[in-house]
């Protein structure tokens, strides 16, 4: 009996204990210069435990590619809002969607059925490739499957001098290829000034990595970066952000990184084009975010015309 009756005496507090909390979150969406109308956008609780996730709002962007969604859920512990994007943007012709989730910072979840204020991503560019994107097969309609072939020359040793020639035709590919990126960083609704950006060449290969360029976002949170290398391949762009907003007091800095899309790189030592990340809230909870240590602290010096040519530090 007194095993039962605190059994349901636990029951009873565990039902008071739970809690009706809400989320509201809104942005831009864009692909490259052109609003991203009709994408599809959902607004998720996702538990870690036992408890199934759930559907708190869902939606589609206008046509302006603007979207604003808020739900509610009841939970013992705090909900864990996730923004789900699925989008067709830069993607070629694949089977399903791409699958972005932004994690909603828990100091905009509200107690009660309405959020009392809405966490704003900011106006993003979806042909940005982030860290940890998945698929959404809706309709597998078919298999990519490698094709296969016969091995051809098997166990043959090759002649000596054709090593000689492989090399001679490396050197004469080389390409030296150029890239540049701009946008605005904010921390809520406060522009991030003095946020470190660099632009890398992340090679896959052995070849080591290549800092193309760096430099400080400004009062209002632009930054703009450009840089050219040679490869034999085509280069991989990416963007590394180095921040502590909304970080608390912990060692080291947030750090993100963007894939900039290989359309918006140009032969020679100019880019053609420049990929506009579009203004991003870095209160937002990327996937793959890690942490860098050893951070260099902001020097007060002018900023470098080269990386703020005028007329490009300004985008979206």
């Amino acid at each position: 009996m007194k095993v039962t009756g605190i059994i349901l005496l636990l029951c009873v507090a565990s039902t008071f204990a739970i809690r009706k909390q809400s989320v509201a979150v809104k942005g831009v969406l864009f692909c490259g210069d052109t609003p991203a109308s009709g994408v599809s956008v959902k607004l998720w609780d996702d538990d870690d435990g036992p408890d199934p996730d759930d559907v708190m709002a869902q939606g589609r962007t206008d046509a302006q590619g603007q979207f604003t969604l808020s739900g509610d859920a009841s939970e013992l512990t705090n909900i864990d809002p996730v923004l789900k994007i699925y989008h067709d943007c830069d993607d070629g012709v694949k089977p399903g969607s791409r699958k972005i989730k932004f994690k909603i910072p828990s100091s905009y979840i509200t107690s009660g059925v309405t959020a009392k204020k809405t966490f704003d991503i900011g106006k993003i560019n979806l042909e940005i490739e982030f860290e940890g994107e998945e698929r959404e097969l809706l309709a597998r309609r078919f298999r990519r499957v490698p094709q296969k072939g016969k091995a051809k020359n098997k166990g043959r040793k090759q002649p000596n001098n054709q090593n000689s020639l492989f090399c001679i035709v490396c050197a004469s590919r080389v390409r030296q290829q150029a890239v540049e990126v701009r946008g605005k960083l904010m921390c809520g609704d406060i522009a991030a000034h003095g946020v470190r950006v660099k632009l890398w060449d992340e090679d896959g290969g052995p070849d080591p990595d290549d800092q193309l360029d760096q430099g400080y976002t400004d009062i209002d949170g632009y930054f703009f970066l450009k840089g050219d290398t040679s490869e034999i391949t085509n280069i991989d762009p990416v963007l590394k952000i180095y921040h502590d907003c909304d970080d608390g007091i912990k060692p080291g800095s947030r750090k993100i990184k963007f894939k900039i899309p290989k359309s918006y790189t140009s032969a020679g030592q100019t880019a053609e084009k420049t990929f506009d990340i579009g203004k991003i809230n870095l209160e937002i909870e990327f996937a793959g975010e890690e942490r860098e240590l050893l951070t260099s602290r902001r020097r007060r010096v002018a900023h470098n015309s080269k990386n703020k040519p005028k007329g490009k530090g300004k985008g979206m």
